[in-house]
């Protein structure tokens, strides 16, 4: 069975202009690539003085999400705006014309990210959890920092009714999609998530737990014995634009409403 990995994104624009202790503020791009020890007490207290932050997601269980960040950060709220990928970029980058700058995060797909990326939108961030990640799970950019890390990957694959389909007929690779025995009796979402699938989806440890958990999607930290492909990876967003047009044309042709 193959893997289709969604990427699910995590952009850190952190809680405010400047924060710091001293006579001497801790600049915005200080703090997104800050290491030392006190990392998170220093981000947290920053945070609390805010008292919330703004999350644009486009994830359905973002209220849940918001719940575990609040517990672990007592002081700090969430406030989400939730919508798909492409109404998200899109909103983000107006309010970044408009010189409005509410979001503090966002969480989505590659293919929505890649314009804010083209557009010097996102903040280029560092974090000691990266680690523990494969390269391919990171956007890089310059002086080792990222633009955004994998946080969460969906697995998607084939279902099908034992009732109707026999057991030899179930199809194992891609290429046993062609039996003759499926024709007419397969069905696939008809938006990017299909297009992927014609074209191959909170990284911190509390994070990755909560995501395997409670919300049931893999890790891009984890090695599940399989090689990882990213449909995105290495491609300017025109490229990718034009790759994921095709794979849509295609989802078309080849099925029915």
């Amino acid at each position: 069975m193959k893997v289709l990995l969604l990427l699910f994104v995590l952009f850190l624009c952190m809680f405010g202009s400047a924060w710091g202790q001293g006579p001497k503020p801790i600049l915005l791009a200080e703090l997104a690539k800050y290491m030392g020890a006190n990392r998170e007490r220093v981000l947290y207290d920053g945070a609390q003085r805010e008292s919330k932050i703004v999350w644009y997601t486009s994830l359905v269980p973002h209220k849940e999400i918001a719940k575990v960040f609040e517990a672990k950060y007592p002081g700090v709220t969430v406030e989400t705006y939730r919508s798909d990928g492409t109404d998200l970029s899109n909103r983000l980058l107006a309010e970044t014309q408009a010189k409005r700058y509410i979001a503090d995060a966002i969480e989505t797909t590659p293919g929505p990210l890649m314009p804010l990326r083209d557009n010097q939108v996102l903040l280029l961030y560092n974090s000691p959890y990266l680690a523990g990640y494969p390269d391919i799970a990171k956007e890089k950019a310059s002086g080792g920092l990222v633009y955004w890390t994998t946080d969460r990957e969906s697995l998607n694959g084939v279902g099908y009714n034992k009732n109707v389909l026999p057991a030899a007929d179930v199809p194992k690779k891609f290429d046993d999609l062609l039996r003759p025995a499926l024709r007419g009796k397969m069905s696939t979402a008809n938006n990017e998530t299909g297009a992927r699938s014609i074209g191959t989806m909170l990284i911190s440890p509390e994070g990755q737990k909560m995501f395997a958990e409670k919300l049931f999607y893999g890790s891009a930290a984890k090695d599940y014995g399989f090689e990882r492909w990213y449909p995105e990876k290495g491609l300017s967003t025109t490229e990718y634009q034009e790759r994921a047009d095709q794979w849509l044309k295609l989802l078309r042709e080849i099925t029915r409403k």
